[in-house]
């Protein structure tokens, strides 16, 4: 397996938010985030776009502890 450099322009995000060869998923992906309070600056930085989801919840206590990680990963990115 050959490894590739991740550069900004190969970033998964630049083909969600900056792909003219798809222009409607391009279209659905920025009016997705900029619901979410995204400017156009970070849309347009180059830097990539990080999500993070969890599972925790206060109804399942063996989840409980991944509110509190999120916070974690939050701050350390």
């Amino acid at each position: 397996m050959t490894a590739h450099k991740i550069t900004p322009d190969r970033l998964r995000s630049r083909d969600w938010f900056d792909n003219p060869d798809h222009p409607g998923t391009t279209a659905l992906c920025l009016e997705r985030y900029m619901n979410q309070g995204i400017t156009l600056e970070e849309l347009t930085s180059g830097r990539p776009i990080i999500g993070i989801c969890q599972s925790g919840s206060d109804l399942t206590p063996c989840n409980r502890h991944h509110i509190e990680l999120v916070k974690r990963v939050k701050d350390g990115i």
